[in-house]
């Protein structure tokens, strides 16, 4: 049996986005990894831990991926932390460490999952008493992966919502005397099966996405990296994946419209989601990985 090591780094992550962003579709899909790919994926496996939050999310998780059902949207007064542990096989081009030892290793992941009302409080009400309590403990992450479905049109929205949030983040940082610097915020476009982000995606080309798409979002970020001297990075990510070539979306779309997809998943069977595993990899370690990004 090979023997795991423990990563450095931190995995006390907070998750947050609009409604309807497929927040914990991401989770649901991350603790129901397929590893369909044993032999040549750098992923070993994923492991939640035993606690009532991870146990209810992998009740979801089988609903979601199994039963071909839809979630209901997580409630404001619901704060939900979800463990699991992350392994990675001996891999030179993954991590030198694994490399080296000749071990597996390990990242220990504690991610909060935060209500979608939370981006429009921050537009509306930002003294809302709910929104102070998830700000205050939103302080002492480090790292923030902030997923945007990449169908929706709401550039305006999520910038003036992330600049809010900035501006929350740093009264209590500078109250705290806590550095910035070694914040690390990942923005994630989610749905990226979609036939828009996923040719992006297919071209390796998110800096384009997000300046043509999401250009008040990405500035807004930008202006965040520059003040706080913080790490900020982009990715995609796909919790239902594609299937067959030309490669389609392996969901069935309810709705469409400005606020984005919503969408159930097609044939479970064919599932295979890709982006689930590289922001939490860059959150955790800081070091970005090109192999995690196509899984």
């Amino acid at each position: 049996m090979t023997q795991t090591i423990q990563l450095r780094g931190s995995g006390d992550i907070r998750v947050i986005g609009p409604r309807a962003s497929g927040k914990t579709t991401f989770m649901a899909a991350l603790v129901h990894w397929p590893n369909s790919d044993p032999d040549n994926s750098p992923i070993q496996s994923i492991t939640p831990t035993d606690t009532a939050d991870t146990q209810r999310l992998q009740g979801m998780a089988t609903d979601i991926l199994e039963n071909c059902q839809a979630l209901p949207p997580t409630r404001l007064e619901e704060i939900i932390l979800y463990n699991l542990t992350i392994d990675l096989k001996p891999n030179f081009t993954l991590n030198p460490i694994a490399a080296v030892t000749r071990k597996n290793v390990r990242m220990s992941i504690a991610a909060t999952d935060y209500p979608g009302e939370l981006f429009k409080l921050l537009c509306e009400n930002p003294k809302d008493h709910d929104l102070q309590l998830y700000l205050d403990d939103c302080q002492y992450a480090t790292g923030l992966m902030i997923i945007i479905d990449g169908t929706s049109r709401n550039d305006q929205f999520c910038s003036d919502a992330l600049n809010a949030l900035k501006d929350e983040l740093t009264l209590r940082f500078e109250h705290n005397d806590i550095d910035t610097r070694r914040y690390r915020i990942a923005l994630v476009f989610s749905k990226a099966e979609q036939t828009i982000p996923l040719n992006y995606y297919r071209q390796n080309k998110i800096q384009e996405f997000t300046k043509l798409i999401y250009r008040e979002t990405r500035r807004t970020l930008d202006i965040w990296k520059r003040e706080w001297g913080c790490s900020v990075t982009c990715f995609f990510l796909s919790a239902f994946g594609t299937m067959g070539n030309p490669p389609q979306p392996n969901c069935e779309v309810i709705s469409r419209g400005k606020d984005g997809t919503f969408a159930v998943i097609k044939r479970p069977e064919f599932w295979q989601p890709f982006g689930l595993i590289a922001p939490i990899y860059w959150l955790y370690t800081g070091q970005g990985n090109i192999q995690l990004r196509n899984i």
